[in-house]
């Protein structure tokens, strides 16, 4: 049986058919992929840059937001307000309040990086602390306390903690420490117009100490119009220098001094003068309106703190670079009498801590500072523990800067481009390479390209610096960012003139003319919010005076912000901040006047401003100032801002 295949083939025969591309097939083909190709490398740089742009700004927000936290949980030692101050020279210290805090422009063109963009408002006021228990250091034993944002701008011939103080008569203007508002007493008997010895020594009893003053509002008791009266303690039979604000009714209204004003205690009644210019003595303050500060005494370095009046301090450290030229940066590193934290203190606010106010100078706002914890955990080999500063890219000496000049330092040439500070015993620590080790080291960094100023990992020395130290890490950042604090003031007072506040003093404020229901404050104080309670009065005669209150406000919450078509209040080529407090007052009668209660506002909200430059930040070249039409403002040029605001149950 045979089987037969079949096969079963293409008409085509031992032959493969090959097709090619014409030459001008392959051209089309090409230029195809190159508008593609090119197409996407210009796709992929935008996409790129929005994602760098969006990485930025959430960085942005992460750290006004944590800084914003740290404020609110710190709240007890924020300061009272903080304002643009400039200093033509050692001894004179000018505030602004014409300036809008949303303007970044140099102030007055003035190429000083301390006087530009966020740098201008710097000047704090009375930021608060409970004077620390005392510890020994290399410099001395004394309470510790390092400002909350320090460095501080300090004028060399004030940065030499040896200088004998005597030399120092303007010190203040730069770096003041004093009291929280001392305990009032108020006059138990007719003190007299003789004003004798006899009655001063008699007054003195009364006193407790430092902590206290004794006040005859209206002089000699007598409901007359006598110059008010105070007694304040000598300290240690030396005259001491306290300061007091006020307000006062001056026949139509109440009124308050323009800010605090210098008196001397030499344990003797005095009348109180109406500022620091004019002596005339001041009639009718409002009872309980006044506040009475002490100012503590700057000792020199090799001079022994005493052991009965704690209202002493000294400065730790000379400014940087140490003899190296005309630096004006200080760590503003202080130590408070050690007795401090043992003396019971009783003020106008009760019973409490010791505690000090302290006025200075913010020396840049884009030296970045962070607060940490030595960490706690497990210890490497070579003995370390590392931090991460929040943002990498710490600039370093040598590195260009954006307009192509040389970064050489923090403070300016010679000086550092990182310090740790020890909080606790005031030391500036010292540097180490981590490739070497140097046991002498209390921190390592890694030089290398993608090493410490690249990462922002800093190597902790566990043996020098003990696990659970408190450190403050100091650096800038490529791209000129800078975490700032704008503070509303904790009291703002009714100017004695009328018309619109002095912007000489950005803490005063004016009433509407007449029976206009405005209140004017200075335009640096614009989007900040205050507390302000209003009454309404009558006259029980046609001589003006005495007066009845009819009724009295809650207290209410406003933000100067005037009105959405007009931010601003425009008066010649000057501009106000402004609210109308007319919608508080619903329930006034006719044919009543309105009062702001004591002369006094509370500021009340805290803003924490990040500002950064990138490729997409945007440029403007307006002058500074410049209001072209009602509500209009200068934009801020070349940089980015993130604000995150917040608010505090209380005035502080």
């Amino acid at each position: 049986m045979h089987l037969t295949m079949a096969t079963k083939t293409s008409g085509f025969t031992g032959r493969r058919v090959q097709r090619g591309a014409s030459l001008v097939e392959v051209l089309i083909i090409l230029v195809v992929l190159l508008i593609g190709i090119f197409t996407a490398i210009r796709v992929f740089p935008i996409g790129l840059a929005t994602l760098r742009t969006t990485e930025t700004r959430t960085l942005a927000v992460q750290l006004a937001t944590q800084q914003s936290e740290q404020l609110k949980a710190d709240s007890a030692n924020l300061p009272q307000g903080i304002a643009l101050a400039s200093f033509s020279d050692p001894n004179t210290r000018e505030f602004d309040g014409a300036i809008d805090p949303d303007d970044l422009t140099p102030y007055n063109g003035s190429p000083n990086p301390y006087f530009q963009d966020v740098n201008k408002f710097r000047f704090v006021e009375g930021e608060q602390v409970k004077v620390p228990l005392p510890v020994s250091t290399g410099f001395d034993t004394g309470s510790i306390y390092t400002v909350k944002f320090g460095p501080i701008y300090l004028d060399p011939a004030y940065g030499d903690r040896n200088a004998d103080p005597a030399t120092l008569p303007n010190a203040g203007l730069f770096l003041r420490v004093y009291s929280t508002p001392l305990l009032r007493i108020t006059a138990p008997y007719d003190i007299g117009a003789g004003n004798n010895d006899n009655s001063n020594q008699v007054s003195r009893s009364y006193l407790r100490g430092l902590q206290s003053y004794l006040i005859d509002y209206d002089g000699d008791q007598d409901e007359g119009d006598d110059p008010a009266q105070i007694l304040l303690q000598q300290v240690a039979g030396n005259d001491a220098i306290y300061y007091i604000s006020y307000s006062y009714f001056d026949g139509a209204d109440i009124k308050s001094s323009p800010d605090k004003v210098r008196l001397i205690g030499n344990g003797n009644w005095r009348t109180i003068p109406l500022s620091d210019i004019d002596p005339t003595p001041v009639t009718n303050i409002v009872p309980g309106s006044e506040q009475v500060y002490i100012e503590f005494s700057r000792l020199a370095a090799a001079t022994n703190f005493s052991t009965s009046n704690p209202y002493e301090y000294k400065l730790l450290r000379d400014n940087f670079p140490d003899g190296a030229g005309l630096s004006f940066a200080n760590l503003g590193l202080i130590a408070f009498n050690p007795t401090g934290p043992n003396y019971g203190q009783r003020n106008a606010y009760g019973q409490q801590g010791f505690n000090a106010l302290i006025d200075y100078s913010v020396l840049d706002w884009h030296i970045l500072r962070e607060d940490r914890e030595v960490p706690s955990g497990a210890v490497a080999a070579n003995k370390t523990v590392t931090i991460r500063t929040t943002l990498g890219s710490i600039k370093r000496k040598g590195d260009p800067n954006a307009d192509n000049t040389i970064y050489d330092g923090m403070y300016g040439p010679g000086s550092d481009d990182l310090q740790v500070v020890n909080l606790q015993t005031g030391d500036v620590l010292q540097r180490g390479d981590l490739a070497t080790l140097d046991p002498g080291a209390d921190y390592y960094v890694n030089e290398d390209d993608n090493g410490t100023f690249r990462s922002g990992i800093i190597y902790i020395n566990t043996v020098r610096v003990p696990q659970g130290s408190q450190v403050r890490v100091l650096y800038k950042a490529e791209g000129d960012w800078a975490i700032a604090v704008q503070k509303a003031f904790s009291r703002y007072q009714l100017l004695q003139a009328g018309g619109f506040p002095a912007t000489n003093s950005p803490k005063s404020f004016t009433k509407g003319i007449a029976d206009d229901t405005s209140l004017f404050f200075n335009r640096s104080e614009y989007n900040k919010s205050v507390v302000a309670q209003f009454r309404y009065i009558k006259e029980v005669d046609q001589g003006g005076t005495p007066v009845e209150v009819v009724a009295q406000t809650p207290p209410q919450q406003i933000t100067l912000a005037g009105s959405l078509d007009n931010p601003l209040f425009i008066s010649g080529n000057d501009s106000f901040a402004f609210t109308n407090v007319g919608v508080y007052m619903g329930d006034r009668k006719p044919g009543t006047e309105w009062q702001v209660v004591g002369g006094v506002v509370n500021g009340v909200s805290v803003r924490t401003r990040v500002v950064y430059r990138d490729s997409n930040s945007g440029v403007n070249t307006a002058v500074q100032g410049t209001v072209t039409a009602p509500g209009q403002r200068v934009e801020s040029a070349g940089w980015r801002i993130q604000d995150v605001d917040t608010y505090l149950t209380r005035a502080r």
